[in-house]
């Protein structure tokens, strides 16, 4: 995530945390391997709720106010962001959405009302080839039901962000 510092406002204190399980290809992941439908929402709970006390740690630490945050997450880390967006809506105001998926959700399941203030940016290669770009149609369709305000950037790029998505995404955060 250090790469998406650099332009970053010197008033934000970032916090990049890693995710906790070592993934089958060498780097780290919030949930264990689930390929296919095993991604659940149900399966971020538990990470979600361990980033929530770590924002509540070093809040107090800190002595920071007690205010929305801004939230940005890659590929495994994008779908725990909304995960954390749909159990602390009222604590989130951005979220960055970068080459995610939106767990999947019990078929009953109905978005928490404070979904619709926090706002969305969504970004995705449409060669992506680990998670293919219908799942970020998903997000944004699933976003936008929730009458949440949702930008979309898309680039023929694989897993990772364009620059001209990277630059959206800086708008975004700057504004």
């Amino acid at each position: 995530m250090q790469i998406f510092e650099r332009n970053i406002s010197s008033e934000y204190w970032i916090l990049a945390p890693r995710g906790l399980i070592s993934t089958p290809e060498g780097g780290f992941g919030w949930i264990g391997h689930r390929p296919g439908r095993e991604a659940t929402l149900q399966a971020f709970i538990e990470p979600a709720q361990t980033l929530n006390q770590l924002v509540r740690q070093i809040r107090h630490d800190y002595s920071l106010p007690d205010q929305p945050i801004d939230l940005m997450g890659f590929s495994q880390g994008a779908a725990l962001s909304l995960a954390y967006c749909l159990q602390f809506p009222s604590q989130v105001r951005k979220a960055a959405i970068l080459s995610g998926f939106l767990p999947f959700l019990p078929d009953d399941y109905q978005p928490p009302a404070g979904l619709s203030n926090i706002a969305f940016f969504v970004a995705h290669g449409s060669q992506d080839d680990i998670v293919p770009i219908q799942r970020a149609h998903e997000v944004v369709e699933f976003l936008r039901n929730a009458n949440a305000e949702v930008h979309f950037c898309h680039s023929p790029v694989g897993h990772r962000i364009s620059s001209a998505c990277f630059r959206e995404l800086n708008r975004f955060f700057g504004a």
